[in-house]
């Protein structure tokens, strides 16, 4: 690990610990330890349940995505997702899949400006998805007070900016940067590798529709399962309120100062669910969600050693060559 990555993590593990500290020295610790004592087996089962369908429709959402640079089964597909899944152990909020380039670039043999673009996609559609979600508790809120507010004008923001991002064409700019500029002759090649990858998707019918489809399907499980935290702590919410106010602690999760999104989304969730539950409900509700990140971790551990064997004979073959 580089001395730049490994300071990074040092500084995400130590604000994640702060914070937690911070929040858990606040809450009253006895009550949060009751309502796991009264854990509910059937949503919580549920809950984990979920697991399942968002590993698939992840894994076949980057099968669909990544067809022009590399064809994959859904098993390969679901292999990188989940060896990426692994990596995010090691960095701040979810940048660990972005190794998901780095393994579609040794099966494919394509260079990264063709690779990169794909994973950047994938997360400009994550936020597309997670916005759209929010966008309908908003719409449909019956009250809109401060948050809901906030969480209309982030969704709107987050949804015109990731419309433009799709439907702009980047080439001209990428081969004026790679004509012009030496320097970031690099961001050239990667708009360029971004423009391809879409225009491929416009040219294959409903390729685009499906793969936003799958997105907001994909946020719509995420937030279902969090919902499901809630009953399965004996404490019900309106789902309307919900629809607005989990996106936006997600929102907060995903800046990547702390370890998968630890203590900031803890914390968006105490402050934002105030009118509806105490704080040590809401740090409970916190632990399943961290619950959820490291249960993620886990599942891709075997296939990360599977994908990093696998490329280690790979390298060793070619090496006896």
């Amino acid at each position: 690990m580089k001395p730049g990555a490994r300071w990074m993590k040092g500084l995400a593990l130590l604000l994640t610990i702060g914070i937690l500290i911070a929040i858990y020295a606040r809450i009253d610790r006895r009550l949060l330890i009751y309502y796991f004592t009264q854990l509910h087996p059937g949503y919580f089962a549920l809950a984990l349940i979920i697991f399942i369908p968002q590993i698939l429709v992840s894994s076949f959402r980057w099968q669909t995505m990544t067809r022009q640079i590399c064809p994959m089964g859904l098993g390969q597909s679901m292999q990188q997702v989940m060896a990426a899944k692994a990596l995010n152990a090691l960095v701040p909020s979810k940048l660990g899949e972005m190794s998901k380039a780095y393994f579609l670039r040794m099966s494919s043999g394509k260079n990264v400006e063709q690779t990169v673009p794909a994973v950047i996609l994938e997360k400009v559609l994550d936020m597309g998805g997670l916005c759209a979600v929010l966008m309908v508790g908003v719409l449909i809120a019956p009250q809109r007070n401060e948050p809901v507010w906030l969480g209309g004008a982030i969704a709107g923001g987050c949804l015109a900016a990731v419309v433009l991002l799709l439907l702009v064409p980047l080439r001209s700019l990428g081969e004026r940067l790679m004509r012009r500029n030496g320097r970031l002759k690099w961001l050239g090649q990667l708009l360029l590798g971004w423009d391809n990858l879409i225009q491929e998707w416009k040219r294959r019918g409903r390729t685009l529709s499906r793969i936003v489809a799958l997105s907001v399907l994909l946020w719509g499980l995420h937030l279902l399962q969090i919902y499901l935290f809630f009953p399965s702590l004996n404490h019900s919410v309106p789902l309307t309120p919900a629809l607005t106010l989990i996106p936006l602690a997600i929102l907060v999760g995903l800046l990547p100062i702390t370890i998968g999104g630890m203590g900031t989304r803890d914390s968006a969730l105490i402050v934002l669910f105030a009118p509806y539950a105490n704080s040590a409900l809401m740090a409970g509700v916190g632990l399943l969600c961290s619950m959820r990140y490291w249960v993620d971790t886990l599942l891709g551990v075997p296939f990360l050693h599977w994908y990093t064997r696998r490329m280690g004979e790979g390298a060793g073959g070619r090496g006896k060559r």
